[in-house]
């Protein structure tokens, strides 16, 4: 019983370690290319920052009305960021470990993160043209993708075993919802042996 434990222990050790590092990075790989796009468009460097700090800490008519960089908002930001790159990551680690004890699940995991993805490119195109406009909303979009790459990179090095699994989970979650054997052939085509 003591070694389950210590099992166990070890299992949320390291899940904790690789979510938190795994939504670091993810939380880096955005700040720094937001840093970059808005100094390469000649905004200050911490413009995405300042506007959305003070788009929660005021709301958007402080916003409309122009948004100057300060500390607070910028650090308000960097906080909510991190919390919510943290959680994410996470709460990625852990879907990972289920998806190691039960490949399968990743038929009904991947669509589910395409679908979060969706969800959050649908707010940034209604919400974000007002806070950003038209070109920052790429930045955006492109910032968003190359976290969930990052974070997923890392979290694919550390669990090998995902190389194997996520394929064959994929296959075997349709292996039974398929209406047709996986070894369908025209020979063995059932309404061959109907006509005949």
């Amino acid at each position: 019983m003591k070694k389950t434990s210590h099992s166990v222990q070890n299992t949320w050790t390291r899940t904790l370690y690789e979510g938190l590092t795994a939504g670091l990075l993810g939380a880096l790989a955005v700040s720094v290319w937001m840093l970059a796009w808005n100094t390469l468009s000649g905004a200050h460097p911490l413009a995405t920052p300042a506007t959305l700090g003070t788009l929660m800490l005021e709301g958007p008519d402080a916003v409309e009305a122009g948004v100057t960089v300060h500390a607070l908002p910028v650090a308000v930001w960097t906080v909510f960021h991190g919390v919510v790159f943290l959680s994410l990551g996470l709460l990625t680690a852990a879907t990972v470990r289920l998806i190691e004890r039960t490949p399968p699940l990743i038929a009904i995991i991947m669509p589910l993160f395409f679908m979060f993805e969706a969800a959050f490119y649908g707010l940034l195109l209604g919400a974000g043209e007002l806070v950003f406009g038209p070109q920052h909303l790429v930045a955006v979009g492109v910032a968003n993708l190359l976290a969930a790459g990052v974070m997923g990179s890392w979290l694919w090095y550390h669990h090998p075993r995902l190389h194997v699994h996520v394929p064959t989970g994929v296959l075997d979650a349709f292996d039974n919802v398929h209406p047709l054997p996986m070894s369908y052939n025209e020979q063995d085509d059932p309404s061959d042996r109907a006509a005949g």
